[in-house]
């Protein structure tokens, strides 16, 4: 078994009521209480040579690099793990409040952010106090076809392409007992949908219930590259569909936990190592098409009513949008350098792989299927550190006229990621995956 040093530590991040919830444009109006507590749950790893590393699962749609790298200095002075070596990864859900990273949805509350600020680096500093030995085992399986969907090719008629893998990592204490449980799928956090008017984990909350009713210890959820995949209920959203996956997740998990192998060669390492990708986007549209917009999204704005979904939706999308091509046309505005931030960590036997935003299934397989860290013991996430919006796949351009196209406009960019910057981002895993299987 690989023996390691481990804290953990988890922090209720709920919002206060009156908070504006984000993800759905549908949405309207802000928090009116709370279903379930968001939490960010802390795993702080330490192996013989006193290397450590941080992993903190967030219920929250998203993190921005700036808040990211303020709680990282922080804990960095006082706990002695090293900022590159610590992960923030989002379930992602949409009944959480904005954090920042969406603000043409909903609205952030400075207070709470700044708070949140505050308890990130918290739980990690407790988790860093509270270690001791633990061996770790290791399952996958696969997830049976009903309960997540591929929303973009299921026009297509290949609903079921999407990463189906669930993997579980067991961390026992040194007699045994269980001290903390990691599980890893991929799917967008939106089985409540929008007419969901309490903060909430969506499903992540119920698969955890279930599992820790069964004596998992802490189960910490560790979202995937689910920027194409939706839970299979996607047209019938509610609480209970909620419940379904959440319940159905958790039993496959069960099994995996039960029977989760030790890893056999002795590796209780910790590292980490970081790569930058400057994302390029599609030429924007031209200053004609951007005149054209503006002029009809003027129009239907002005027959629109104020406050309501449907003028936020005209106003982002095209309004805003167009002026702000105008601006890069006539004006002094120019493209901006996205950088996006490539993470990967080894903990022992295993590395986990984090990916700042909206990435699609197949990018996440692709990386799982070439790592040097061979499968079920790659774990690649999603919505990581930070949130650059939707990165497709090839395949996707000319069929996904949201994920390629729109869903730009509601991040703020004047232009959709190109078809290359999935490759871009895979290239930059494998180096990172690489430069910590090697050390």
């Amino acid at each position: 078994m690989t023996l390691l040093r481990a804290g953990y530590a988890a922090q209720e991040i709920t919002p206060p009521v009156g908070t504006d919830l984000t993800g759905f444009n549908a949405r309207t109006g802000p928090s009116q209480g709370m279903l379930d507590a968001l939490e960010a749950r802390a795993l702080v790893l330490e192996d013989g040579a006193g290397h450590r590393a941080a992993l903190v699962t967030c219920d929250l749609i998203g993190l921005g690099r700036h808040l990211v790298g303020r709680v990282r200095r922080r804990v960095a002075e006082t706990t002695g793990v090293p900022e590159d070596a610590q992960l923030f990864n989002c379930s992602h859900t949409h009944a959480g409040p904005e954090t920042g990273v969406l603000t043409t949805i909903g609205s952030p509350n400075p207070g709470y952010l700044s708070e949140l600020e505050d308890w990130l680096a918290q739980v990690i500093i407790r988790a860093a106090r509270a270690l001791a030995p633990v061996s770790m085992r290791i399952s996958s399986g696969d997830v049976p076809h009903g309960l997540a969907i591929n929303r973009v090719y299921r026009h297509q008629g290949r609903p079921d392409t999407y990463d189906r893998a669930l993997t579980v990592v067991r961390l026992d204490r040194a007699d045994g007992s269980p001290f903390a449980s990691l599980v890893s799928f991929a799917c967008h956090a939106t089985a409540l949908g929008h007419g969901e008017q309490h903060a909430a984990t969506d499903y992540v909350g119920p698969m955890r219930r279930a599992l820790e009713e069964t004596g998992t210890g802490p189960v910490l959820y560790l979202n995937g590259c689910g920027g194409d995949v939706n839970p299979a209920s996607m047209d019938n959203r509610g609480r209970a569909a909620a419940d379904a996956l959440g319940s159905g997740l958790a039993e496959v998990a069960k099994p995996l936990w039960r029977d989760a192998a030790p890893v056999g060669d002795g590796s209780a390492t910790v590292d980490a190592a970081q790569e930058w990708v400057v994302l390029p986007y599609l030429t924007p549209r031209s200053a004609g098409e951007a005149a054209a917009l503006l002029a009809t999204g003027r129009e239907r704005l002005a027959a629109t009513q104020v406050g309501t979904p449907e003028y936020r939706l005209v106003r982002v999308v095209e309004v805003d949008y167009a002026q702000r091509l105008l601006r890069l046309h006539y004006g002094n505005e120019t493209l901006p350098d996205v950088r996006a931030e490539v993470q990967a960590l080894r903990i022992g036997p295993i590395a986990i792989l984090g990916l700042p935003g909206e990435i699609f299934s197949s990018i996440g397989r692709a990386i799982k299927d070439a790592s040097p860290v061979t499968a079920p013991r790659t774990l690649v996430a999603g919505w990581t550190n930070d949130n650059v919006g939707y990165v497709p796949d090839r395949s996707a351009y000319g069929v996904a006229s949201y994920e390629a196209d729109t869903a730009a406009r509601w991040y703020g960019h004047p232009a959709p990621w190109a078809p290359e910057a999935g490759n871009l981002l895979c290239d930059a895993a494998l180096r990172a995956l690489n430069t910590v299987a090697a050390r």
